[in-house]
């Protein structure tokens, strides 16, 4: 156990070196903006983002209606790392899609799509033309990762049973238990090729896996524990213990740990989660293969297993109501993104894991072993489904993205349609349209709902060269939270009419500590 001891603080030193540690990459400002309507065709589409983002893993199309990609040129990447833009010919009246695929140093592929007009066109209605085909792919992500969850849990898991059963165990079960094993590792290989080749189309320019990363030489050196494992397993129970303890070591520094909060904090604390629900799904994996003909091996594993698999439950929930606080700058972003649905969603169910083992465990005091068997599929069932939430956890954002603003307001005085683009801290574009003469003037003023007690923030629209068109640009909404859009115009009788429309900025912070 010493040796396993040393040689896992060796690679686990190497794999915490790389000091470049980035977030999730998100879209701060785009010019054109999204849903602008431009007078002249313009000459570039540039996209900024708040993080870095990895040279050669980035696409920038524009397309056209018929969906013909405009221009041929390859988008070029600031010096900062931080700005990409594409050089475009000159576009005639109509409306253009801008699709986008970038991936984050992390690991997690960034893509959006949005549509401009030029000229007097008018936006598509039809809403397939903004289909891309990235969903697919997206898709094919999500389920390749929870696969690979459900892989590794699985193949780390039964070599831990396998290490921490200290009596000797009779032949038969020997054998199966190296068969399985095996059959795990080429399963958990499999997954893992699958996976990296899936992430790689998701950019068709992506020159490989960035090894100056903690996520490339996270990947990296899973590949390679991966390949050793077919030699190193079953020579001595040092090296099985090594073996799973830097394979669940090398997957904590890819994803999330790497993005938010300390990660002298984070990374830790994903090893240790894994590491729980690896101890809780492989032995739940070996009750399930070894029922039907080995009662009383299996009857008492339960003993050991029950005792173990409660208190992992127990980790893993405050380990992951731990990462909620962790990752998010607010709580209430919790109810508000995909990512946060399903954490409560994950956090429910190993509460029910939790009570379903307290059963088993009622069971095999009072009870003959067979009337566990239920309860017992009934926890495999559940950890199949934390399992594949874990896939989708693993891949989406934490902070729900900023989308830009579009509030369509009908009333008796006139209609009104604001956007608000990117509708991000920092420097935004306003525009209202009004039916033509309709209104003589409108303002707009930007409430804020924090704690601090800020006066109204008038935006100095001006008229456009478009009737019924009034715009503005400038840095108006200086910080995320809660803001309030007061809108007041006066129409052709001279009658006072007042909209308003409560809407959130979120906090686009990667790893703030840093």
């Amino acid at each position: 156990m010493r040796g396993a001891f040393i040689l896992f603080s060796v690679i686990f030193c190497t794999l915490i070196y790389p000091k470049q540690i980035f977030a999730h990459a998100v879209l701060t400002e785009a010019k054109p903006a999204a849903d602008s309507r431009l007078q002249e065709s313009p000459d570039l589409v540039t996209l900024s983002f708040n993080e870095k983002i990895k040279e050669g893993l980035y696409t920038i199309k524009v397309l056209n209606q018929s969906r013909e990609t405009i221009s041929d040129k390859k988008p070029q990447l600031s010096m900062d790392k931080r700005k990409l833009q594409i050089s475009i010919p000159r576009l005639n009246d109509g409306a253009y899609l801008v699709t986008y695929q970038i991936v984050s140093a992390d690991g997690h592929p960034i893509s959006g799509s949005y549509v401009f007009t030029v000229g007097n066109a008018a936006f598509p209605l039809d809403p397939e033309w903004k289909t891309t085909g990235l969903e697919k792919i997206q898709i094919a992500v999500y389920l390749t990762r929870a696969v690979y969850y459900v892989a590794l849990l699985g193949i780390t898991g039964w070599i831990f049973w396998g290490v921490f059963q200290t009596t000797v165990q009779p032949e038969i079960i020997r054998k199966k238990y190296r068969f399985t094993a095996l059959v795990l590792q080429q399963f958990h290989l499999l997954s893992l090729l699958i996976l990296i080749a899936v992430q790689w189309l998701m950019n068709t320019t992506s020159s490989g896996i960035p090894l100056n990363t903690g996520f490339g030489l996270s990947w990296l050196f899973s590949l390679l524990l991966s390949l050793m494992g077919f030699w190193v397993l079953f020579r001595a129970k040092w090296l099985d213990t090594a073996w799973f303890l830097l394979m669940l070591a090398a997957k904590s520094f890819n994803g999330h740990s790497n993005a938010y909060g300390p990660e002298w904090v984070s990374i830790p604390l994903n090893f240790l989660h894994l590491l729980f629900a690896a101890v809780w799904a492989g032995g739940l994996l070996y009750i399930i293969l070894y029922w039907q003909k080995h009662h009383l091996h299996v009857k008492e594993f339960i003993l050991l297993f029950s005792k173990i698999a409660f208190l992992c439950m127990m980790f893993l929930f405050l380990t992951g109501t731990f990462a909620a606080f962790l990752f998010l700058p607010d709580i209430s972003y919790l109810w508000a993104a995909p990512w946060g649905i399903l954490l409560i969603i994950k956090l429910i169910l190993v509460l029910f894991v939790i009570l379903s083992a307290g059963k088993v465990r009622s069971i095999f005091k009072n009870k003959p072993a067979a009337a566990a068997w239920l309860w017992l599929k009934i926890d495999f069932s559940i950890m199949l489904m934390i399992t594949f939430l874990v896939g989708g956890l693993s891949y989406l954002s934490p902070i729900p993205p900023n989308t830009p603003l579009k509030w369509v307001e009908k009333g008796s005085g006139a209609d009104m349609t604001i956007t608000i683009t990117p509708n991000a801290p920092g420097k935004n574009k306003f525009q209202l349209q009004f039916k033509k003469d309709k209104v003589k003037r409108a303002e707009l003023s930007l409430i804020y709902e924090g704690g601090e007690k800020i006066a109204p923030i008038v935006v100095p629209l001006k008229p456009s060269s478009m009737d019924g068109i009034y715009v503005a640009e400038g840095y108006y909404l200086p910080f995320h939270g809660k803001w309030v859009a007061k809108v007041t115009f006066i129409d052709k009788n001279e009658k006072e009419i007042l909209y308003t429309k409560s809407f959130r900025i979120f906090s686009t912070r990667g790893n703030e500590s840093k």
